[in-house]
């Protein structure tokens, strides 16, 4: 059988003649160490970052809510993410909030967050913007309504003057 060997535009080098920093696999060097990259040398100066800062510009709510209904708009073939979006939010800091109505909203604004997140961010040039969305707690809960004299109980717990019509015309809840 003829060797196979790899295509290269370069001349073939051994891996120690190499000066080539980036990694690549080679079927020649499987099972070899490959050679440590040379250590830089430690100073005790600080680095000096090359790139200016970027300063986020402060939210204007206007600007904001602008922005805010062209992702809705870009989102409209999509009635559950365009409703979602559509719904009224509230700000603090940078941090948006999104009030949802059921459990059953949490997949589609977790589906759409990171966009939704880039898109303000890139719109309004605010790196600090967040979007989560809240559900709030019901603190009454009601237990569940089944038999015809729940029912009743309930309607006069509303309206008192069912219990009147009640007895007055000798009527029995049950039915």
């Amino acid at each position: 059988m003829a060797d196979v060997k790899p295509i290269s535009n370069t001349p073939s080098s051994t891996p120690k003649e190499s000066t080539r920093t980036k990694t690549t696999f080679n079927l020649q060097n499987i099972g070899k160490a490959t050679p440590k990259p040379a250590e830089e040398k430690k100073t005790d100066e600080p680095k000096i970052a090359t790139s200016t800062p970027v300063f986020d510009k402060p939210i204007d709510m206007d600007s904001l809510k602008k922005v805010w209904n062209e992702f809705a708009e870009l989102k409209k073939n999509n009635v559950a993410e365009y409703q979602l979006l559509k719904r009224g939010f509230t700000i603090q800091d940078s941090k948006i909030t999104i009030t949802l109505n059921n459990a059953i909203e949490e997949p589609f604004l977790a589906g759409i967050r990171t966009s939704l997140i880039a898109y303000l961010r890139d719109k309004l040039s605010n790196s600090s913007i967040l979007v989560n969305g809240v559900l709030p707690e019901f603190t009454e809960s009601r237990p569940m309504i089944y038999t015809n004299k729940e029912k009743f109980d309930y309607l006069v717990s509303k309206n008192p003057a069912l219990k009147d019509l009640q007895e007055r015309f000798g009527l029995d809840a049950d039915y």
